[in-house]
């Protein structure tokens, strides 16, 4: 698996709504100001273009504006050994100013309609880029 990885005990390579999960479950929040959020885009790119194409410009917007960082991106494969999609984990401190900030970036880099930020312990409010504008 490519991507950021992340040792809670026992060696375990995660990203995304696994990595929230996980750190649910083990007490909390790192930081307890902080929303983490994961950028999931259906784009199949490897991880040098990904940091490229996505990773870096955003991690420069989120810093012009004081709003937060990239931390770790990571592809997720499929059954063919293919990328399936590649994810971002990106930490902000004012969620409600940086959805709309990450969405206008990540639609400006030429991510695919399907692109989501997930973010929350339970998972189950995606922001889809495309149809908040």
């Amino acid at each position: 698996m490519d991507g950021m990885k992340v040792t809670i005990g026992p060696a375990v390579e995660m990203s995304g709504p696994e990595f929230l999960a996980l750190l649910e479950a083990q007490g909390g929040d790192p930081d307890p100001d902080a929303e983490y959020l994961y950028v999931e885009i259906p784009d199949p790119v490897g991880p040098l273009e990904r940091g490229e194409k996505y990773e870096d410009p955003l991690e420069d917007t989120l810093s012009e504006q004081s709003l937060g960082t990239v931390t770790g991106g990571g592809s997720m494969m499929n059954a063919d050994k293919t990328i399936d999609y590649v994810g971002l984990d990106v930490t902000v401190y004012d969620l409600e100013k940086s959805l709309p900030v990450i969405a206008a970036k990540m639609r400006e880099l030429g991510a695919p309609k399907g692109t989501v930020i997930r973010y929350g312990h339970d998972d189950t409010a995606p922001y889809d880029i495309w149809e908040n504008q």
